[in-house]
């Protein structure tokens, strides 16, 4: 089944738990535009393409990325072997930018 990402800022982060923060991964994180389209935090726009919960970066400068999408706003990276990594990237409605997203904290 084709799909789309939620539009906006996604922030991506590391580790994490009810007594530790996550780290923040700006490096790592994306805008969702219209269209199947992405813009990472260097400004270059790709594509992408999400089968039910499979993502994929198929263009720019995340190419051959994998995610698995747990939800409608976090998505899991996806190793070389197709395990997930200890990272999560969350959808931010509330952020305006990359940089407000991760300085924010707190997914929605």
């Amino acid at each position: 089944m084709l799909r789309v990402l939620l539009k906006g800022y996604w922030v991506c982060e590391s580790g994490g738990d009810a007594i530790t923060p996550p780290t923040p991964l700006p490096q790592d994180g994306f805008e969702v535009l219209a269209g199947s389209a992405y813009r990472a935090g260097s400004g270059t726009v790709g594509a992408y393409l999400l089968l039910g919960q499979d993502l994929t970066m198929t263009s720019g400068a995340f190419r051959g990325r994998r995610f698995v999408l747990v939800g409608a706003g976090i998505a899991h990276p996806l190793d070389a072997q197709g395990q997930r990594t200890g990272e999560r990237c969350v959808r931010q409605s509330h952020a305006r930018t990359i940089a407000e997203g991760v300085s924010e904290g707190a997914p929605d």
